[in-house]
């Protein structure tokens, strides 16, 4: 147990300059209740971690088939469908909370600009940092090996999925992500809060979620067709070849 704290401890302190720019980020989105802007902070990590390892679950296969293929290919498409994907998954609270069960900012604890932020943090961090600008070797590493380094760092750490066992990363590289997505939101939420016409601004917004997850299901759809047809043949072959050893030794 002291090894596995020691291990949070070496995390923290060693990335102290990405903490205190998420802390000053949340006094700036949060400052009507700093409290509860360091919890949704706090939930938002745990939750861009548990969604991303929830893709690699056997019994989401073909509902994550769109983001499988990104591990598989490193193309353009393989990126712009992952963004779909990160995007549809990270705007559903939102949907769901403030379009569906309409839940009123003033009565709701948490904030649904804190959702903002950390969608585009951790899309950009994911897309950017890691698939194009290779900032580092440690999520290339869950490419070779779905079961470590889902990211973010401290997550793997808490829950054991950290490889190598024992190491840390240098999280410097998520300083930029959070300045920008803070910025962004600070000035989205100006805009819309000065907004006349709310409810048309919600439609649009629903108009592009629909779009996004539109998106992800054909190709998740197509993507499956196709394992399908190459299990199918697959199969079909094993089979002639069983046939065939068969009649050899029969043969013989």
């Amino acid at each position: 147990m002291s090894e596995y704290i020691s291990h949070i401890l070496r995390s923290i302190i060693l990335n102290y300059k990405s903490w205190f720019v998420l802390f000053i980020s949340c006094l700036i989105i949060c400052k009507q209740n700093i409290i509860l802007g360091f919890i949704q902070y706090i939930l938002c990590i745990f939750y861009a971690y548990l969604a991303h390892r929830a893709a690699h679950e056997p019994m989401g296969y073909f509902v994550n088939r769109a983001h499988i293929y990104h591990h598989e290919h490193t193309n353009w498409m393989s990126h712009a469908i992952q963004v779909c994907v990160e995007l549809a998954a990270s705007f559903s609270p939102i949907f769901i909370l403030y379009y569906i069960l309409d839940v009123k900012h003033s009565i709701f604890p948490f904030d649904p600009y804190v959702f903002l932020l950390f969608i585009i943090f951790y899309t950009s961090t994911h897309n950017i940092n890691y698939g194009q600008l290779h900032v580092n070797k440690v999520h290339a590493k869950h490419h070779d090996d779905y079961s470590v380094n889902y990211g973010p760092d401290i997550c793997d750490i808490v829950f054991g999925t950290k490889y190598p066992k024992g190491s840390v990363e240098n999280t410097d590289h998520y300083i930029p992500n959070i300045i920008i997505a803070t910025i962004f939101t600070y000035f989205f939420r100006e805009y819309y809060e000065n907004l006349t016409d709310k409810q048309s601004a919600k439609h649009q917004f629903v108009i592009l979620y629909a779009i996004i997850c539109f998106i992800v299901g054909y190709f998740t759809t197509k993507q499956s067709a196709i394992d399908l047809k190459r299990l199918s043949i697959k199969e079909i072959k094993e089979f002639n070849d069983n046939i065939n050893s068969l009649l050899v030794k029969l043969k013989s």
